[in-house]
């Protein structure tokens, strides 16, 4: 529906939040950035969006840390822990 479209009455019903907390709301949340990216990645991650669970048929997870191996995790590994898949793929 296009916006000229829409209906809008004014002072229809008792506001849950008075003006000066919504317009204050507003302001902070264009402030914030919607993306946390840095601007450089710390580990390659050439296989992301490729490989998928042999058990499940889950997206496989990058396990980026500088404290083990390159390694990708099962999505339902990752999310429920034991009571998913056990399926891990090391990067040798």
């Amino acid at each position: 529906m296009d916006e000229s479209e829409h209906f809008v009455f004014e002072n229809h019903h008792e506001a849950i939040i008075d003006y000066k907390t919504w317009a204050y709301t507003q302001e902070q949340l264009k402030k914030r950035t919607t993306t946390h990216y840095r601007g450089v990645k710390k580990y390659d991650n050439v296989y992301s969006g490729f490989l998928f669970c042999g058990d499940c048929g889950s997206p496989m997870f990058s396990m980026s840390r500088s404290d083990i191996a390159p390694a990708y995790t099962c999505g339902t590994y990752h999310k429920r822990g034991l009571k998913g898949p056990t399926q891990r793929l090391r990067m040798n």
